[in-house]
């Protein structure tokens, strides 16, 4: 039987492969640059979570996935809707052995896929809202092979499009920074569930807004990896980080399940721009854009002005220690000048050493004082030692 060709645009490789290009989702291997242009301030070094923090995020996950399985057929009287599967093509590959210690040998699945549902969709649908919000996925099979040029693309089974199958490299995996390497299996890993489980406008919705929407929930997971940042280049619709930050962007300034009513209209219509844009937001699309970039920017000037205020401060605390060092070297010249004055007076005659035996306290007179209070002043008394 001939394989459907994909509605979707074909991913793009960053090497060239034999292997016929995969269907409708592919992430490919990210590009890292090392380099940083001049005029960019020095940044604070992006955290990377250690492996105690991703094992103690990963027990909330667990307890999530149960909630959202137990509400889920509390309110729907029926088993979890979908199974998950796990296949290694070369149990040779380091690689596989990698991402199985990551994934606690497949069991991760399904509490990832409660999670990536959770922000997708409503638990708990108002009246009037089709009950039925969910694409009707039935099974989802990880598959750990040799992929060369991707780290993983996602696709449903030619006889079923409701089985999906998640392809995960293990050669890009095992060439991970042994540090980053649980992080980014975690990351790859709900991006993919979430095109299993995501509206994509019966296939008209462009690639840059699916793609964007996986790596926004990969955002709200707290599994991005370090080298992600926020950019104002592009367009809207670049897909991945540049998407997921916008899309992070509009959940922060129309509120809390703004990305949900995104994927909801998905389902309801086949996407056309200005209609799908002004029917969510009354403006384009493009407005929205320019205001996030304008928002950037403004992050950008702002983030300088702390730097320069940072290094204007660095420099009036130098300033206040090389005031006051002088100040002591001062003090210390004071207090050497007197001592040298002291030693020429020794030299003259007078005995101000208090250990001396000859310098013994008189008694004295003031002419200024009219009752005759007696007071005491130091007299040098001449040696009797012989000279």
């Amino acid at each position: 039987m001939a394989a459907k060709q994909s509605t979707l645009p074909r991913p793009v490789m960053l090497e060239q492969s034999p292997a016929p290009a995969p269907l409708p989702s592919a992430i490919p291997k990210p590009v890292i640059k090392d380099s940083k242009p001049e005029s960019e301030p020095t940044k604070q070094a992006p955290h990377i979570p250690t492996s105690e923090e991703i094992t103690n995020r990963l027990a909330q996950v667990k307890l999530d996935a149960q909630d959202y399985w137990f509400h889920k057929s509390s309110h729907s009287h029926q088993s979890p809707p979908c199974q998950f599967h796990l296949r290694v093509l070369d149990v040779r590959n380091p690689g596989a052995h990698a991402i199985l210690r990551c994934i606690d040998h497949g069991l991760l699945i399904g509490d990832y896929a409660a999670l990536v549902l959770r922000l997708l969709y409503d638990l708990n649908p108002s009246q009037g809202h089709d009950q039925d919000q969910q694409p009707g996925t039935r099974s989802v099979t990880l598959i750990i092979r040799y992929l060369p040029g991707l780290a993983a693309f996602t696709r449903g089974r030619t006889i079923d499009n409701d089985h999906k199958e998640i392809h995960l490299s293990a050669d890009y995996i095992i060439s991970c920074d042994p540090e980053l390497r649980m992080l980014e299996v975690h990351g790859v890993l709900v991006h993919e569930l979430v095109h299993c489980f995501q509206w994509d406008a019966r296939g008209t919705a462009p690639s840059g807004l699916t793609e964007g929407i996986a790596d926004w929930v990969r955002l709200e997971c707290g599994l991005n990896p370090p080298h992600w940042k926020r950019r104002a280049d592009g367009d809207w619709d670049v897909g991945y980080e540049g998407t997921g930050y916008f899309l992070e962007y509009l959940e922060e300034r129309f509120g809390c399940g703004t990305v949900r009513r995104i994927n909801q209209r998905l389902k309801c219509e086949r996407y056309e721009e200005r209609k799908f844009w002004n029917g969510l937001f009354g403006c384009s699309v493009w407005i929205l854009w320019e205001d996030y970039r304008a928002s950037l920017r403004e992050e950008e000037e702002s983030g300088k002005d702390q730097e320069g205020k940072r290094q204007r401060g660095e420099t009036r605390k130098d300033q206040e220690v090389v005031e006051k060092e002088n100040e002591k070297d001062e003090k210390e010249n004071d207090i050497s000048t007197k001592s040298e004055d002291t030693k020429g007076n020794q030299g003259s005659g007078l005995k101000f050493d208090d250990r001396n035996e000859n310098i013994k306290p008189t008694p004295t007179i003031s002419k200024e004082d009219e009752e005759g209070t007696e007071r005491w002043s130091w007299v040098p008394v001449p040696s009797s030692r012989p000279m």
